[in-house]
């Protein structure tokens, strides 16, 4: 029985997948043994080379049963073989017999056949996208250089940069940030932010996947899952905590992900919110008409249910006062909550997360330079950083930021005996700045809105995993992981 290597040779690694016979009629034009054709041309092949050949993981389906995919990464060991079958009745048997024609090895002749053109699954040019590394120092000295701006794919502008080469935890030859290009510019980024945990007792640096994307022309290709593998080249010990379920997903069952905990991503609507159905995809031109009247029916039915709840409890005995830097007494109080998170909080990491540049506000009806796809990106941004007093007395810190009306905690402590006063606080915090609609994933927070029945409108919310990569298991379980911490 004849046997075929196809080679491809691809990032200084050759990709050798071998086929048995017998082999389809279609490689006569090869010299081949026809004489047994049949229905089923079973493949032992490298993940990474079916991709890098052409044939979509996401999109090409072995059999109506048998998706590509779940042959191709059904297992976790990136080294390990694993097996497709493709049949003649296969969306992918014509892309299966190019890759006869593209690269041939002959075993008994020892030599190499090679056509003379590539074919991508979808009939265009297949091309393989080189990924640039970028560190800390790299990026700042980039920054500095007017040229590097004139880049409109650019995956952040100024300010946003600024953020990344502020990180007090991430030194100057750590990787911040991973770019693949095309001839029409950046067409796939991920970006990681450094951090620690405590790992069996002691500091374990970490990378935070954040603000990753694929062109969507060029979703399925395998790109993202690259990025994922440099990502962990660059530390193995990395986390993420925000994604979609399609991404998440595929880092749980293929890149050997675990879950650490899930957290209720939650949004408490008070009123209609223009930013909060874009982003559900309910800001249609209809809905944009009616929108202002409807806000403004909604706006004082809920002010009338807030302000009766109000009238219900106890009169608020919470006084505030705000900080630019957190001072002796905030310091003492937060040392006794930081050993509950997830990532280990400094004074100066505490900071650059509390006052995170990209809270930076937009300006109204002036096109940027430059878009991106993550970030608070809001007209109107508010930051305040609250020491929480009662009778003269620390009884919680708030890192609170109002972003077109929707409130939010990034960072969210409180000394559990004040509860009940906290909620009033809140209240009053709705009623007089306007508010739409508050976000949290705190499951501490989360819970005082269910227990103290907080009014709104409409509550939506949906499950928001925490992954770890393998090289964390051992991580205390139970740790608080706050909203400011993570991807940004």
């Amino acid at each position: 029985m004849k046997n075929i290597y196809f080679a491809f040779y691809y990032m200084s690694e050759i990709e050798r997948f071998q086929i048995p016979g017998p082999y389809p009629q279609d490689e006569r034009l090869l010299g081949l043994d026809t004489s047994l054709p049949s229905l089923s041309y079973p493949i032992c092949c490298r993940r990474t080379a079916v991709q890098i050949a052409g044939i979509n993981p996401l999109i090409s389906t072995a059999s109506p049963r048998y998706p590509i995919q779940e042959e191709l990464y059904k297992s976790r060991d990136e080294q390990a073989d694993s097996r497709i079958i493709l049949t003649e009745a296969s969306p992918d048997f014509s892309v299966f017999l190019t890759l006869y024609k593209q690269y041939i090895y002959r075993k008994d002749e020892d030599s190499l056949i090679k056509g003379r053109y590539n074919v991508h699954e979808r009939g265009t040019d297949m091309k393989v996208y080189p990924m640039e590394s970028f560190s800390k120092s790299a990026l700042r000295e980039l920054s500095g250089d007017p040229g590097f701006w004139k880049d409109p794919s650019l995956p952040f502008g100024q300010i946003r940069l600024q953020q990344y080469l502020a990180n007090p935890y991430a030194d100057e030859d750590d990787i911040l940030w991973l770019f693949s290009r095309s001839e029409e510019g950046i067409i796939a980024y991920l970006g990681m932010v450094q951090d620690y945990v405590w790992l069996k007792g002691r500091r374990q640096k970490i990378n935070w996947i954040t603000s990753q994307w694929v062109h969507p022309s060029l979703r399925g290709t395998g790109l993202g899952d690259e990025q994922l593998r440099k990502a962990r080249a660059c530390n193995e010990h990395f986390a993420g905590n925000s994604g979609t379920p399609i991404s998440q997903g595929r880092a749980l069952k293929y890149h050997g992900m675990r879950k650490y905990t899930e957290r209720a991503r939650s949004f408490y609507l008070c009123n209609l919110n223009a930013s909060i159905l874009q982003d559900f995809g309910l800001l249609n031109p209809m809905v944009k008409a009616v929108l202002p009247l409807g806000q403004a029916i909604l706006g004082a039915v809920y002010k009338l249910k807030l302000r009766s709840w109000l009238r219900s409890r106890q009169p608020c005995q919470i006084k505030i006062e705000q900080l630019s830097q957190l001072d002796s007494e905030s310091l003492a109080f937060l040392a006794g909550f930081w050993p509950q998170d997830f990532a280990i909080h400094s004074p100066e990491s505490f900071e650059w997360r509390s006052n995170n540049l990209v809270n930076t506000p937009r300006l109204k009806g002036i096109e940027a330079v430059r878009k991106t796809y993550f970030g608070n990106l809001g007209f109107s941004q508010q930051v305040f950083n609250l020491k929480l007093l009662n009778e003269g007395e620390m009884i919680g810190y708030l890192n609170l930021v109002i972003t077109d009306k929707i409130l939010k905690l990034p960072y969210f402590y409180l000394n559990s005996d004040y509860a009940e006063q906290f909620m009033t606080f809140l209240g009053k915090v709705v009623l007089h700045n306007e508010i739409q609609a508050i976000y949290s994933q705190h499951p501490g927070f989360n819970s005082l809105m269910q227990e103290q029945r907080f009014p709104r409108l409409y509550t939506k919310s949906y499950q928001m995993p925490v992954l770890i990569s393998a090289a964390l298991e051992g991580l205390e379980p139970g740790k608080i992981v706050q909203d400011g911490d993570g991807a940004f």
